[in-house]
């Protein structure tokens, strides 16, 4: 189990009832177990909570009338997870050589290359309709990289999220629903997770958040 030194205030999902006034950025995990429908066909699936608890509570938001959001950043992670994600499922299927290499899978079969952007594609159109882009989280000049260099030394993040946590601070939304346990380590924001260890160290450490 990692050993989190927990800064954010963290909510248990399985227990929690979203707001209307929420405004929630969604990491491309969840993002990913949402709209990708093949992900239980790689090799290492999900685990069947990912799949269940977090669609569950994006469900919930809706109803409830919360904001959701994403950030173009997510856009790059997401794609590299789905090609990667279809690379092991045609080697799965024998359908091209086991151990092919990510740019041979893009330039040498070119019909497994169109699945990939169709599911890209897809996947895309549907973060678009649960969610909106969130206003200003484009990364625009090199002052996003000063800014987050210092995070480092303060949270366990690495470098896409230490961009994805800068971006959400200036912005104002610091509301997070991700699987990822790192997220629990930044200060000033608030986790909604499924994850079990991030919960139970959150709960000793007393940053277990109640609504």
């Amino acid at each position: 189990m990692p050993n989190y030194i927990v800064k954010a205030s963290v909510v248990d999902i399985t227990r929690d009832r979203p707001k209307p006034e929420d405004r929630v950025w969604i990491d491309t995990n969840v993002l990913y177990w949402q709209t990708y429908s093949r992900a239980s066909l790689r090799p290492k699936p999900p685990q069947t909570y990912q799949t269940r608890t977090y669609p569950s509570w994006l469900s919930r938001a809706l109803r409830s009338g919360s904001t959701l959001h994403w950030l173009a950043l997510s856009f790059a992670e997401l794609a590299h997870q789905i090609e990667t994600a279809e690379r092991e499922i045609a080697e799965g299927a024998g359908q091209i050589p086991s151990g092919t290499k990510p740019k041979d899978f893009r330039r040498n079969y070119s019909s497994q290359r169109a699945n990939v952007i169709a599911e890209i594609t897809n996947c895309w159109q549907a973060v678009e309709s649960l969610a909106s882009e969130l206003p200003g989280g484009v990364v625009e000049d090199a002052g996003l990289v000063a800014s987050s260099l210092p995070l480092m030394s303060r949270c366990a993040v690495d470098g896409y999220d230490l961009f994805m946590v800068e971006v959400l601070k200036a912005t104002g939304v610091i509301q997070v629903l991700s699987d990822d346990g790192d997220f629990c380590t930044v200060a000033g924001i608030t986790l909604f997770t499924a994850n079990r260890a991030v919960i139970a160290q959150a709960t000793s450490q007393q940053r277990l958040a109640t609504r």
